[in-house]
Order: structure tokens, then sequence, then C-alpha cells
């Protein structure tokens, strides 16, 4: 997504796995792959659900609310019959099994 837009304490913490010492450039790129991730699921991320009768349809994530918001406004999305349209904020797990609410 193009509007996605790096934290400064998140260029930090990837700066310093790149500073580190790794074996070798696949460990050095496993690393930088392992601390986005990291980093990306330490933000809050809202989704788009499309809710109808026998189905749910989830769109996303998006970085804020107002960016599910705007994409809902601008008719990403084909809404017919008895659809709903919730924006969710995305509840993602935490290392001991339980979730952020």
């Amino acid at each position: 997504m193009s509007s996605f837009r790096p934290r400064t304490a998140e260029v930090r913490a990837l700066s310093t796995v790149l500073d580190s010492e790794h074996d070798s450039v696949d460990d050095l790129s496993k690393a930088v792959i392992h601390k986005c991730f990291d980093l990306l699921m330490e933000r809050e991320l809202w989704l788009v659900l499309l809710v109808y009768p026998d189905q749910v349809w989830a769109h996303g994530p998006y970085f804020s609310r107002r960016q599910a918001e705007k994409a809902c406004l601008d008719n990403v999305f084909q809404v017919r019959g008895e659809c709903r349209m919730v924006i969710r904020r995305l509840i993602t797990a935490l290392p001991d099994g339980g979730d952020d609410e």
C-alpha cells in the first residue's frame, strides 16, 4: 500500500538489525523480514468487512480507520443485496496466546 509511512521508531529498530553482525546475507535477510513483520503487527490495523447473510468478505489491512473509511467512500467494494459494510480494528494475538482486548 502506498499510504504506508514508516515511523521514526520503526526505522531505528530496523537500522539496528541492519547494523548488527550476521553470519550471511541470508541470515540478515531473515532477521529483516522477521523484524518488519513484528513491527507491522505492533501497529493498529483495520479491516473492511462485507457481511452477507451467508458469507463474510474481509478487505485490508488498512493502517488507519480513516484509510478504511476512504476505501469505502471511494466505492472500492461491490456491495449488493443484503450486505452490510463494517469497519473493524484487527485484533492481533499476543505471545501468550491472548489478544489485545
